[in-house]
């Protein structure tokens, strides 16, 4: 099995016993939404509810919106997945790494740039200069604080 592959069946399981543990069940649309995810992620990084929703339509899956919004809420408390805001009430989701992950988001057209580095302001100045951003505000977090410079 690749190591992909298992990493989404410990993903899976883990998911399963952190619900269990809130006395939860992994139901057949956690299960489906987690699996699409996962998915998901495989081929795009960022995913917004409104795919997701669309892809498990496109499969014949019943799932609610109502239930998508839940199902994320608990994916991210256990996180597998985070959410970053890329505009007033607009967010992305994204599996959780290893690392902690900074993010550049152009207000026009929308475009992720990922920042895996500790000098997090001055290689965002840098990388914003480079790609001709103008920068409005950075907020830097981390799994313990935010930031907002």
């Amino acid at each position: 099995m690749s190591p992909r592959k298992d990493n989404d069946l410990i993903k899976e399981a883990l998911f399963r016993e952190f619900l269990r543990a809130k006395g939860l069940n992994y139901t057949y649309e956690r299960q489906h939404i987690l699996k699409e995810i996962l998915e998901t992620s495989r081929t795009i990084k960022h995913f917004s509810i409104d795919r997701l929703y669309n892809n498990l339509q496109a499969k014949r899956d019943r799932i609610s919106k109502s239930t998508l919004y839940r199902t994320i809420k608990l994916l991210e408390d256990y996180r597998i997945v985070k959410k970053t805001d890329i505009a007033p009430d607009h967010y992305v989701y994204e599996i959780v790494e290893q690392y902690n992950i900074g993010h550049v988001v152009c207000l026009k057209c929308k475009n992720i740039i990922e920042i895996k580095h500790r000098e997090t302001e001055k290689i965002v100045n840098d990388i914003c200069r480079k790609k001709g951003f103008n920068i409005k505000h950075i907020r830097l977090k981390s799994r313990a604080t935010a930031i907002i410079v």
